[in-house]
């Protein structure tokens, strides 16, 4: 059997201690769970007509403490929602990202969801996050595909898709408006897997295919 290249031990190592320590790392960006301390950062982001710009209506402080509460108990309920996301370097929070499990067309999917600071678009965070938490799904919690849910007028988070290797699948209905689904199967994920081993001059090895899904997501 071959063993694993040191690259990868790292990756997956890391994404194992995030399930018992409640956060995630990517090379800038560290995650953790959202708390209440988050308020004053989290609806400031959620009051930035740029920010919210592709969502139906900017929301409150007071909708901005119910939006934390949700994040908390889908964290127990069902294992995965938004995290907050801190920037490295300057220990600051950034925005938030995560998995969520969302309800379309009555099929239950997760969804890898990214919202930054508009003073931290065009850096490639966006992309960083999405694949960090890409990874972490289909590595550890064993998704047989990820979606991202967006408005068809929003080129960047289309260009943030195509970077975690999504799709075009189809428009679906999602909180009202005519949203574009995108996705990218295990499948195609380890194939992406394989493309950047043999890129990076390491063996031909492809990621460890999971032979059962498993019907509760891992807390991290």
């Amino acid at each position: 059997m071959e063993t694993k290249d040191s690259e990868t031990k790292d990756s997956e190592t890391k994404e194992s201690e995030a399930v018992e320590t409640g956060t995630l790392e990517s090379e800038r960006i560290r995650f953790r769970k959202i708390t209440p301390e988050d308020i004053d950062h989290l609806s400031a982001l959620y009051a930035d007509p740029d920010v919210m710009r592709y969502y139906p209506r900017t929301r409150t402080r007071e909708e901005t403490v119910e939006a934390i509460k949700n994040y908390q108990e889908k964290y127990v309920s069902e294992g995965v929602c938004l995290m907050a996301a801190i920037h490295k370097r300057e220990n600051k929070f950034i925005g938030r990202c995560g998995i969520m499990l969302q309800e379309i067309d009555g099929e239950v999917i997760p969804e890898v969801g990214y919202m930054l600071d508009k003073f931290y678009w065009r850096g490639g965070l966006g992309s960083e996050a999405g694949i960090a938490f890409r990874d972490y799904g289909f590595r550890e919690l064993k998704y047989p595909k990820i979606i991202s849910i967006i408005h068809p007028n929003n080129l960047a988070s289309q260009g943030v898709a195509k970077n975690m290797g999504m799709t075009y699948e189809r428009n679906a209905i999602y909180d009202a408006v005519d949203c574009q689904i995108y996705s990218i199967t295990r499948e195609a994920w380890e194939e992406l897997q394989l493309q950047e081993k043999k890129e990076n001059g390491n063996p031909a090895e492809a990621a460890e295919p999971s032979e059962v899904a498993p019907k509760t997501p891992v807390d991290y």
